[in-house]
């Protein structure tokens, strides 16, 4: 398990701890969560300082329910889930030599939303495989209409030196089919994100502030209509993330910063929301420029890996 703890200060977040808990396997799978593991989720939830988990594991898909019941009872840990597909089609995973069907994986995922209901869920994606044949792909489509992905990584095949699929398969999809496949894909999602956010639009949502949006203003010039049209200055521009990863933009002063506050939403794009503040900042969280160690035991320390949008990433081992 990787895991990453974060405190927020007066100008932004810090990293206080970079964590590596080894999860060791010989020839079968990994055998699951270990005690160090849930050990570290629930001594940093006990902390004094205000902060966010982030994590990357890879465990047995029986045990996973102990990454859920976390996520359940444990404040400070994200109620965010990055679960990489790769298709939704059994016969390509098991060309992939993937260890799951997607019967499986959709099962893991009913799981954990009977444990956690409003978890959001991210996942990738591989199109062009090897012999991916156009029914296939659309197998892929059909699962994340099923699942509804708060947002996917969606990969083109291309060999890679070394790998089981170099040295016995052939890359014989055409790239001109892998780069319709993958824009097919792309606005698939963008649709079924578009859906949610905007379906968040007059609803009041608890963030913690990260400091100013440089990618939000870049947005704003870039994008005409989110839901209902709204101008912003520059100057006081803040973004901030929901328990469940939406990334969240509202004008608001520096004293926000570091803070959790209530916004209600009234313009959405497909992966941002903006709104403005209801209330004024939460100053108990700023309890966190207090100094804070977790009181984590591990036998390596190394930088830890995070995807693009954080939070607790369970990736299926195969």
């Amino acid at each position: 398990m990787y895991a990453r703890a974060v405190r927020f200060t007066g100008v932004g977040p810090e990293t206080i701890a970079n964590v590596r808990a080894e999860v060791e396997s010989s020839d079968g799978p990994p055998p699951g969560v270990t005690a160090t593991s849930m050990k570290m989720l629930y001594d940093a939830d006990q902390g004094t300082s205000l902060f966010i988990a982030f994590f990357e594991t890879e465990e047995d898909m029986a045990t996973a329910d102990e990454i859920f019941e976390a996520m359940r009872d444990l404040p400070k840990v994200c109620e965010y889930l990055h679960l990489p597909a790769q298709s939704g089609s059994n016969s390509v995973l098991k060309r992939m030599k993937r260890q799951y069907s997607v019967e499986v994986y959709e099962e893991l995922l009913a799981r954990g939303r009977e444990f956690v209901p409003n978890m959001t869920i991210a996942s990738d994606f591989i199109v062009g495989f090897c012999g991916e044949t156009e029914a296939e792909f659309e197998e892929s489509l059909a699962l994340m209409e099923r699942i509804r992905f708060k947002n996917i990584f969606c990969f083109k095949y291309s060999p890679r030196p070394n790998t089981v699929a170099d040295k016995g398969m052939t890359d014989d999809v055409p790239d001109a089919v892998k780069r319709d496949r993958n824009r097919r894909m792309l606005e698939t999602q963008e649709r079924i994100s578009l859906a949610q956010t905007q379906a968040m639009i007059g609803e009041t949502v608890e963030i913690l502030v990260e400091g100013y949006s440089k990618a939000a203003i870049k947005a704003q010039e870039a994008e005409q209509t989110r839901g209902e049209e709204v101008s912003w200055r520059r100057s006081d521009q803040l973004v901030g993330r929901t328990s469940s990863d939406r990334i969240v933009v509202f004008c608001g002063d520096e004293s926000y910063i570091g803070s959790l506050a209530k916004i209600k939403i009234n313009g959405a794009t497909s992966l941002t929301l903006f709104g403005d503040p209801v209330d004024k900042p939460n100053k108990q969280a700023h309890r966190i420029a207090e100094a804070t160690e977790l009181a984590v035991q591990s036998s390596q320390m190394s930088p830890v890996r995070r995807g693009e949008n954080g939070g607790i990433s369970i990736s299926i081992s195969g």
